[in-house]
């Protein structure tokens, strides 16, 4: 349990019993890490690995729990795997219990607790989790996860298995915090378009040159208010030169061209 709460269940269970100590004494407290130490993971986050692209969604603390989501997509914009996560508190220490499933929601474990590691150690600039029980190694199972913090934004995982009794790391990723924007009250709704270049992508007649492009309702506009530099590198292996991306966009349709007050590419 965290710090506050036990302070909070020691105050109460000494208020209902004789022998109580005075005002001014202190009330011992749990002294290990609990979900609070782990609330900067609360949020959007998003990365890319060797095989793709992941995004990963954390709730904050309540009820003893942190519920998790994460989804790796792969180069062919397929999802390739859905993992559904918690992070426990409970009278051995904090748990991190996880869970694989195909895009069709199959579970690929056939073992119906899930996967768990525990908290062995954390402070401020990283959480080990381990495997409680390394004598009993498991195909496929963790044995160690190491989240290194850099700064409020961005964190690496490690992760190790265990092969021939030795620690082998698998896997190496580093997520970003998505912070959406907030949008002005008097702002224009977002809108999902499919941006790309007017030549090279939509091979419209009219585009000269390089020009940004969006189809909205599958017609193709070129845009005014935003340029295709203002969205990354075009000739990029997913520039909008070479491939279309879908994208949030906000403004209108004026006669043949879309005047936007902002575009925002979504990940591939």
């Amino acid at each position: 349990m965290t710090i506050a709460y036990g302070v909070f269940v020691s105050v109460l269970l000494n208020s209902m019993s004789p022998g109580q100590p005075a005002p001014d004494q202190p009330v011992a407290s749990d002294p290990r890490p609990g979900l609070d130490d782990l609330a900067w993971l609360t949020g959007r986050w998003e990365g890319e690995i060797s095989n793709g692209w992941f995004e990963d969604y954390w709730s904050a603390p309540r009820a003893g729990m942190m519920m998790g989501m994460f989804r790796l997509v792969g180069p062919d914009d397929r999802t390739k795997v859905l993992e559904f996560e918690q992070i426990v508190e409970t009278a051995e220490g904090v748990e991190f219990r996880f869970k694989h499933f195909s895009a069709e929601m199959e579970p690929w474990e056939e073992a119906k607790r899930p996967l768990t590691l525990r908290l062995e150690r954390i402070d401020a600039e990283s959480a080990v989790f381990l495997d409680p029980t390394p004598d009993q190694p498991k195909e496929n199972h963790p044995h160690r996860l190491v989240l290194r913090r850099q700064g409020d934004d961005q964190y690496t995982s490690e992760v190790y298995v265990l092969r021939d009794g030795r620690e082998t790391k698998i896997l190496t990723s580093t997520a970003r915090r998505v912070r959406d924007a907030e949008p002005m009250a008097d702002a224009s709704p977002t809108l999902r378009v499919t941006a790309g270049c007017g030549s090279c992508v939509f091979g419209m007649e009219d585009a000269l040159g390089c020009p940004l492009a969006v189809k909205v309702k599958g017609r193709a506009y070129l845009v005014s208010g935003v340029e295709m530099d203002d969205l990354g590198d075009a000739h990029a292996a997913d520039g909008l030169c070479n491939v279309a991306r879908e994208a949030d966009a906000a403004g209108h349709v004026d006669g043949d061209r879309f005047v936007a007050e902002r575009i925002r590419l979504l990940p591939r």
